[in-house]
């Protein structure tokens, strides 16, 4: 698997477990009075919507910011390795193993890494 594909299912993973501790926070959490309404009359105090809010927000800014630190730095690092994993990567080592082995000239081999850098 990828790295992006692994990133993914952690951001899955994490939003996954925010969100059972959010429902069951919002389940379980109850203010001790008997009245509908709770001790603080109809608005209820305005905690219910912080327990079950801050938490998945908090963790999901957290996770936006790691990816774009991630991309950024992606981006910013570019490609420098040869073997990327391109298919032009993979030609060029092919021809450079023949090379090295002695199954084609210099000539061929400068003419066929020249064919495929066009």
């Amino acid at each position: 698997m990828k790295k992006i594909d692994h990133l993914l299912w952690i951001v899955f993973a994490l939003i996954a477990v925010m969100a059972v501790i959010a429902v069951s926070a919002s389940i379980f959490w109850r203010s001790g009075s008997s009245n509908y309404y709770g001790p603080y009359g109809m608005m209820g105090g305005g905690y219910a919507g912080m327990i079950i809010f801050m938490p998945i927000i908090g963790v999901l800014s957290a996770v936006f910011v790691l990816i774009f630190i991630y991309f950024f730095f992606e981006m910013l690092r570019g490609s420098n390795n040869v073997e990327d994993g391109s298919n032009y990567s993979q030609a060029e080592k092919i021809i450079r193993e023949r090379y090295a082995r002695g199954e084609i000239s210099e000539d061929d081999y400068r003419k066929m890494i020249s064919i495929l850098r066009k």
